[in-house]
């Protein structure tokens, strides 16, 4: 009885144990490699009411996606007019633009004017 009962135990502490590991490993996720679970290169994040990073350099060719994280709905409008525009992105959707030019662009959201981004190219 007293070996049947250190089994259980045993068996038991061993499930608590990969449950344990299943969810660390389910936390962890890390697009970029560099251990901050940030965006990675190329990726602008929206979260938080703000787009992340702020001003991503990128070289010219470059497809940026950005990917809204936020519980809220915004788009990606540059603010020359026509260059680049969003539909009304949900949590979890994304865009995307390919920078053929050198420069600044700088865009916003257009539901919510008082967040703002940079995209620099450079050759």
């Amino acid at each position: 009885m007293a070996m049947e009962r250190k089994w259980t135990l045993l068996v038991v502490a061993a499930i608590a144990i990969a449950v344990v590991l299943v969810l660390a490993f389910m936390f962890m996720g890390d697009d970029d490699g560099d251990g901050d679970g940030g965006p990675g290169p190329n990726e602008v994040w929206i979260d938080g009411l703000a787009f992340e990073p702020f001003n991503l350099t990128v070289s010219v060719g470059a497809t940026v996606t950005w990917t809204n994280n936020d519980a809220v709905s915004h788009t990606v409008s540059s603010d020359d007019v026509g260059l680049f525009e969003s539909d009304t992105m949900t949590n979890g959707e994304t865009f995307q633009f390919t920078f053929t030019e050198v420069g600044q662009y700088y865009y916003h959201c257009a539901l919510h004017p008082e967040m703002h981004g940079v995209i620099t190219v450079v050759a």
